[in-house]
């Protein structure tokens, strides 16, 4: 998304307990967790194989379009889900506003709608197939938004 060369790792990433320099994707995560878009799970456990959560995904995609602000997010647009209680009960390092603010956000822009049952589904996993589409709707909507 922002054209980051994951060729070398980034040094300012000193240490991932659960992911060794020779691990495939330790160049990519050193990146993510520099660049803010992904963070330790607990003090320096990365957890590399542990599947994510839609609020996850929301907040990670979030924190890659940095040039929006959190500030314009409308928060009440999640109350129309029966399940937004749910939102937030995730790991200690990340803050229950975190989650709503990026839910709230793809909500507001369409990229996120729901079930339609009334449910946000925050704690589901995601599949490799909701990534892609999710992914594709953020790129598609907010990159012409810029």
């Amino acid at each position: 998304i922002n054209n980051i060369n994951t060729t070398d790792p980034d040094g300012t990433v000193t240490s991932i307990s659960d992911v060794p320099s020779n691990h495939w994707a330790y160049n990519s995560v050193t990146h993510a967790i520099a660049q803010g878009y992904m963070t330790y799970k607990d003090s320096s456990f990365f957890y590399p194989d542990a599947m994510v959560t839609r609020q996850e995904v929301a907040l990670e995609i979030f924190e890659c379009y940095n040039k929006y602000s959190a500030n314009d997010v409308n928060l009440s647009v999640l109350e129309r889900f029966n399940d937004c209680d749910d939102i937030g009960n995730g790991y200690a390092d990340v803050i229950r506003n975190d989650y709503r603010t990026a839910l709230a956000y793809f909500v507001s822009a369409g990229v996120l709608n729901g079930t339609e049952d009334g449910m946000l589904l925050p704690q589901a996993e995601v599949t490799r197939a909701e990534f892609g589409v999710f992914l594709a709707r953020v790129m598609k909507g907010l990159d012409q938004s810029i």
